[in-house]
């Protein structure tokens, strides 16, 4: 039986890394720098327009990790972030809007603290601006 289980898991891993290999370009993994295209397509400036000429840009960062608590369920989680990006490029006041589960809002924040953007610019200037991104989680 220990045998059987080992083999769904290598199965399971084998495919998705020909299917991750794939698609990796477009798709978030866990752990893996994150897609500077999908962070760009769901990222929501809540700031006014009036207050930045040209909006923010994603330049690095990692996907986040899979809350291990539920590796074994395999719940499909999804957490709704809003942060400031600051005028150097970080991230500050990170704040859950919503969550299916505590674990995948935290992994979330714990991922997106370490991020660095090309700041918003007013007149040239870097200034700060708040937004919001969604995040989906599947095993």
């Amino acid at each position: 039986m220990c045998r059987d289980r080992w083999s769904v898991k290598a199965i399971g891993a084998a495919t998705s890394l020909l299917l991750c290999g794939c698609a990796s370009e477009r798709l978030a993994f866990e752990g893996n720098p994150m897609p500077a295209d999908q962070v760009r397509t769901f990222m929501q400036v809540l700031t006014p327009r009036s207050e930045y000429d040209t909006p923010p840009e994603f330049m690095h960062g990692y996907a986040p990790f899979y809350p291990p608590r539920y590796l074994r369920t395999r719940h499909l989680g999804y957490a709704v972030l809003e942060f400031n990006i600051q005028p150097d490029g970080s991230t500050s006041q990170t704040r859950i809007v919503a969550a299916n589960a505590l674990a995948f809002g935290q992994e979330a924040a714990l991922a997106v603290a370490k991020w660095r953007f090309r700041p918003a610019r007013k007149n040239g200037r870097p200034v700060a601006v708040r937004v919001r991104l969604p995040f989906t989680f599947r095993v």
